[in-house]
């Protein structure tokens, strides 16, 4: 066996390789013009998306210091931002999360790469959906004439029923995700929200979206991301001459609080754990399972992952229900519960309660759900594990919740130390300019630590 890691000279490169761009350029973090998303990063059109180069970039250093590193983790995976850096870096990787389209959109993105067989199988595809004559609705679900015009809905049926006919699993994967965008753009909710609400009376009144030409559009452009991902991973040298990444991938659907009972094996496991989690309940922050809804009435749920008696995705509010405080039950209690653990929780939980009860069960139970979770990741991560967390801050009842703050002291009691912490602003942020509770935030921290104990 080599020697471990000295943890703490480990620790001060990491802090210094840091600081020293900071050094050269104060908003160096903030990533302005340089936070474009290509190949593979855009393949949907995914709420609040991470910086993929500054992720790229803080992997880099990470390793740099600490060259043990090989296997990431990210519990709150989303679309695959960390993923797809971690695969360009030849690195192990396990993702999840509780919203059955981004394990899907996850899935398009490792593979096995193949661009000629993509190309080819686009072709084949609309073929069928050009000589499909079928006048029925693929599939049939509650208020389902609120989101789409009956042309609408008979359009996108030809497309499913084409898709369902490809026998390429990795190439029905990217025909699925990209149906997700089409469907985005083709209901009748508004683009300008990821939350659901009807356009008005004057813009349905405008002519409609042509969800094929849309689709085929999209298709287009997904197939030109795959190829310039599929040339990187090339460069990199990450694939087999059969497209197949050199690496192990696992990506879970499921609750990350559940992941280490569910999966027994799994602790002490990783190396390396990045992420940025909700910053709040997704009803009152970035409605993830509203975004997910009308696309998975559309996706069959054995492609998103799912049996048929599932109904995470029957509601509008299915998956936001379930995600971090979707339930309010005992909110005051399970706040009271987390402020023995985070002094600045506290302060901020009695501020608010003192104000409005509702928002502080809502505040309670998100607490309670996040520090639950923590306390699972934390027991994912090896001794000497490193931590990278992207936060940011919400305002409930005029109040600033500080989430960083929150979360250092909640790994804190699981034994972890802090490296460096720094904020950086966020230039451009894909979702709403402002939500009905409270501005879209507009900072955020990343805070990186290491598990000292086991």
């Amino acid at each position: 066996m080599g020697r471990r890691p000295n943890f703490e000279i480990a620790d001060l490169a990491i802090a210094d390789a840091i600081t020293s761009c900071v050094s050269i350029d104060p908003e160096y973090w903030d990533f302005r013009g340089r936070a474009d998303r290509k190949a593979a990063h855009a393949l949907l059109q995914y709420p609040a998306m991470m910086v993929p180069q500054m992720q790229g970039e803080l992997i880099d250093i990470v390793v740099s210091a600490r060259p043990d590193i090989k296997r990431v983790c990210d519990p709150f995976v989303g679309s695959g931002t960390i993923l797809t850096e971690s695969m360009s870096r030849g690195l192990d990787f396990v993702g999840c999360d509780i919203n059955p389209l981004a394990i899907l959109t996850c899935l398009a993105k490792i593979g096995p790469y193949d661009s000629s067989t993509l190309i080819e199988r686009v072709e084949r595809l609309f073929v069928r959906i050009t000589s499909d004559r079928d006048r029925s609705y693929a599939v049939t679900f509650p208020g389902q004439a609120k989101w789409f015009s009956g042309s609408t809905n008979l359009r996108l049926s030809k497309i499913r029923r084409a898709i369902e006919s490809e026998s390429n699993v990795w190439v029905r994967r990217v025909f699925w995700v990209t149906l997700a965008e089409t469907i985005r753009r083709a209901s009748n909710s508004r683009t300008s929200t990821f939350k659901l609400h009807v356009r008005s009376k004057a813009e349905l009144a405008e002519p409609s979206v042509d969800p094929v030409a849309t689709f085929k559009a999209l298709l287009d452009d997904a197939t030109r991301r795959l190829s310039e991902q599929e040339k990187i991973f090339t460069q990199k040298q990450v694939l087999t001459p059969t497209g197949h990444y050199i690496g192990e991938v696992d990506l879970i659907l499921e609750d990350v609080s559940l992941l280490e009972n569910n999966h027994r094996g799994r602790e002490k496991q990783f190396d390396l754990l990045i992420t940025s989690p909700p910053y709040g309940d997704n009803a009152s922050t970035v409605p993830y399972g509203q975004f997910s809804y009308l696309p998975s009435q559309w996706i069959p749920l054995s492609e998103l992952g799912l049996g048929s008696d599932n109904d995470v995705c029957s509601s509008t509010h299915g998956i936001d229900s379930v995600s971090l405080g979707g339930s309010n039950v005992a909110g005051i209690e399970r706040g009271y519960a987390v402020c023995e653990i985070s002094h600045s929780f506290q302060k901020c939980f009695t501020e608010i309660l003192a104000i409005r009860e509702d928002h502080a069960k809502k505040l309670g139970s998100f607490g309670f759900d996040l520090f639950v979770s923590i306390k699972a990741i934390a027991n994912l991560v090896r001794l000497g594990g490193v931590l990278v967390w992207t936060l940011g801050n919400r305002r409930i009842s005029g109040k600033e919740i500080p989430l960083a703050a929150i979360v250092e002291e909640m790994l804190r009691n699981t034994g972890a130390v802090t490296i460096l912490s720094f904020k950086r602003k966020i230039p451009s942020k894909r979702m709403a300019v402002r939500n009905n509770i409270s501005g879209t935030m507009r900072t955020e921290t990343v805070l990186i630590m290491r598990m000292a104990n086991s």
